[in-house]
């Protein structure tokens, strides 16, 4: 039996749920996406615009070979949002969503073109109660701390094989009690900076549902 997907895309009145494994990326300076599906030799993939319009891939017959689910959402506004169990958030250009296996604490990685394996954002929980105080130890180096609109954000500083590399932790309270969601970037530090701009302006937006 296939993976069911934990993370899917919302937009422009739809709701599409990728076939697992999947890419889903925003490579152009507008609102069109390019899902693919990496479980067939193929890669099937399909663009999708803001106008709900599909123009098949290479080596696709139909959108089916990349898409598990497809179905009209009228809760779906203006503007690409990934969309799991717990929240709904925003999906800016220039990042690509990844699903994630299973067996991992978060259900997808988002990154930025021409980075490490590690760097990636990405997002845990929730948790009945967590701070800002509780993501520092020993191996990392306090960079920055502040507040959030529905909660606080850290960076750190730590090295990996002798590279200089930073981490911001983003505490996120969406449903406006304790409960909190971990939103996580982490890049060397050359290229930190725009990696964090992408997860601040995530967490700014992030909002909570209820099952």
């Amino acid at each position: 039996m296939n993976q069911p997907a934990r993370a899917w895309l919302v937009g422009y009145g739809s709701r599409l749920v990728p076939r697992v494994p999947f890419e889903v990326a925003r490579p152009f300076d507008d609102e069109r996406v390019v899902i693919m599906h990496h479980g067939a030799d193929t890669n099937p993939s399909v663009l999708v615009d803001d106008q709900s319009r599909f123009a098949l891939g290479k080596n696709t017959t139909s959108i089916g070979d990349a898409l598990a689910f497809c179905e009209e959402d009228e809760t779906a506004a203006a503007g690409w949002h990934v969309m799991t169990q717990h929240v709904i958030m925003p999906f800016p250009i220039g990042l690509t969503l990844w699903s994630t296996p299973f067996e991992h604490a978060w259900p997808f990685d988002l990154t930025l073109p021409g980075g490490p394996d590690a760097e990636m954002i990405h997002l845990r929980g929730p948790f009945d109660a967590l701070s800002g105080d509780g993501l520092l130890h020993d191996q990392v180096q306090l960079v920055a701390r502040g507040a959030l609109p529905a909660g606080e954000q850290v960076t750190v500083s730590y090295a990996v094989d002798g590279v200089a590399w930073q981490q911001w932790l983003g505490v996120v309270r969406p449903w406006g009690d304790a409960t909190a969601m971990l939103l996580t970037a982490q890049a060397p530090v050359e290229r930190a900076s725009a990696l964090f701009t992408h997860a601040t302006t995530i967490a700014h937006h992030m909002r909570g549902r209820r099952s």
